[in-house]
């Protein structure tokens, strides 16, 4: 199940960060995951998406390398 924007909202822990990349890893879709939140209106909603990809290994990071290049260079 992905997360929606009102999950994403509010403060905060580190064991949410880590809930949020457990979500995130069940769907196996980070590049879906950060391309829907990693321009969001809502600061609290960017930053704890973003925070909960920290979580994740170099190979699962490794999914979102080229996705993120293209998108600080034509976002």
């Amino acid at each position: 199940m992905m997360l929606t924007r009102d999950q994403l909202k509010g403060k905060y822990s580190e064991g949410d960060a880590l809930a949020i990349y457990q979500a995130v890893k069940a769907t196996e879709d980070f590049v879906a995951f950060a391309r829907i939140y990693m321009y969001d209106e809502e600061d609290s909603v960017t930053r704890n998406a973003l925070w909960g990809l920290t979580k994740s290994t170099d190979e699962e990071l490794s999914q979102l390398q080229l996705f993120c290049m293209n998108s600080w260079i034509f976002p």
